[in-house]
């Protein structure tokens, strides 16, 4: 337990920090893998805050967009989004889960993605 707090906390801490913590970004995309579902999106949300500086993580965040959790699939849109262009690769599925997800807020957070990765010409 204080362990998973521990490492919850570091995660909230580079994502408060941004793009200086790039460094992180290769811990960060290991920990996408996680179990726990909570870390998951802790480390979505902090890769989403480096911005082009986690361009790094596009092809993992990518492939979460097809994972079951919608708030995973949400906050990876988000993600990406915020990384801009170097998200571009991710435009496609984006797309599809604009229109085709059954979960609202994860068809509003894809258009939301797609519009800021359109709008970073």
């Amino acid at each position: 337990q204080d362990r998973r707090q521990s490492r919850r906390l570091s995660i909230k801490s580079m994502s408060a920090i941004g793009p200086p913590a790039a460094a992180a970004v290769p811990q960060l995309v290991q920990r996408l893998q996680h179990p726990d579902p909570q870390t998951q999106r802790l480390c979505v949300q902090a890769l989403g805050s480096m911005g082009p500086s986690a361009a790094a993580a596009v092809d993992e965040l990518t492939s979460l967009l097809a994972d079951p959790q919608a708030d995973l699939r949400g906050a990876t849109c988000q993600a990406l989004g915020q990384l801009g262009p170097v998200a571009r690769t991710a435009e496609a599925q984006l797309s599809q889960l604009s229109r085709r997800d059954p979960i609202d807020f994860v068809r509003a957070a894809a258009r939301q993605a797609c519009q800021q990765l359109a709008s970073s010409d």
